[in-house]
């Protein structure tokens, strides 16, 4: 089983705000992974691989990003409850007309 929190667990059983018996059996091996905010170097490659898939399921061809565009997504600040799908989402892009052209932030 893998299982997944934000949370300290740890923290939380000491408060007794967590089963002790339940953090033990779940805690068989631990792989911390820093949070996406942390490691915006990843996001060029993540964002390729969501429009691969996403392409690939709706018969169109991928698009190319320009780099103004993961300047966008790495360089301006989000609140941290804000997903990456919602930063792709809301980005103010124009989508290329062309397959040889990139998808670019626009000035609107």
């Amino acid at each position: 089983m893998i299982a997944a929190t934000s949370r300290n667990l740890l923290e939380a059983v000491q408060a007794g705000e967590f089963r002790r018996d339940l953090y033990y059996r779940l805690n068989v091996r631990s792989l911390h992974i820093p949070p996406l905010r942390d490691r915006k170097e990843d996001l060029p490659e993540l964002t390729r691989a969501g429009l691969e898939r996403l392409s690939q399921s709706l018969g169109l061809p991928v698009p190319r990003i320009s780099d103004d565009f993961y300047e966008h997504l790495t360089g301006a600040h989000r609140p941290a409850r804000t997903t990456f799908r919602e930063r792709v989402r809301n980005a103010p892009a124009t989508r290329p007309q062309a397959e040889n052209e990139s998808a670019t932030i626009s000035d609107k």
